[in-house]
């Protein structure tokens, strides 16, 4: 049985060929594979906890002067949206979070309005100027338009000023539509009624939730 060569058995995982001239990195193969952040993770997207409301205060004090007047339709100071948080009725608001590398970086709110016999929603959304672009809006919207579904929501409402023109793109790809209050725009969604794939994609947002609360201790 031939012996195997010493240079075969010593050599190191991760160790460039002798008399190679190429320096290679050692890291375990865990980092490689992204274990260790050698990667962008994708968004994190689930409902949010009242207990949640420093990261829910902490994302809108983010927000750049002009994200805030488009998210609420006019300018707001910081202490304004510290009122906001603290009058939030989760009784009747659910709030889904986008979480970015473990940072809430975008909020969708569902908000049921009574409306004579039958039931609508108002829903907005806000995203961090670094993260726009990327889809995490339309992400947001869509899964809020599916927990509106699966209460029996007959109309989801969502107003922008005339100069939103990203909440107005956004909003036409769920077929809203729109009618002129003012200065702000009315964007009307009537969405399904609740079906098997809306009850999946909320459930997939409360397992979400409900393995973040058990296991994470970063958000």
């Amino acid at each position: 049985m031939p012996k195997k060569r010493q240079n075969d058995t010593n050599r190191k995982v991760g160790a460039a060929p002798s008399g190679s001239g190429t320096q290679v990195e050692k890291r375990p193969v865990a980092h490689k594979l992204g274990y260790f952040g050698n990667f962008d993770l994708p968004p994190v997207y689930r409902k949010l906890w009242p207990s949640e409301i420093d990261k829910i205060e902490a994302h809108l004090l983010r927000l750049t002067p002009h994200d805030r007047q488009m998210r609420f339709c006019g300018g707001i100071s910081d202490d304004r949206i510290r009122e906001y948080c603290k009058g939030i009725n989760w009784t009747s608001t659910t709030l889904l979070g986008c979480f970015v590398d473990g940072i809430l970086r975008g909020i969708a709110c569902v908000v049921i309005l009574p409306e004579g016999f039958s039931v609508a929603a108002e829903i907005a959304f806000s995203v961090e100027a670094d993260h726009q672009n990327q889809g995490i809006g339309t992400m947001l919207v869509k899964k809020a338009i599916a927990i509106a579904r699966n209460r029996y929501i007959s109309t989801a409402y969502l107003f922008c000023l005339r100069e939103n023109g990203k909440m107005r793109h956004i909003a036409g790809k769920f077929d809203a539509e729109f009618s002129y209050v003012g200065a702000d725009i009315e964007g009307k969604v009537s969405p399904h009624w609740p079906s098997y794939t809306s009850f999946i994609e909320e459930a997939e947002l409360d397992g979400q939730t409900m393995w973040t609360a058990a296991f994470s201790t970063t958000g």
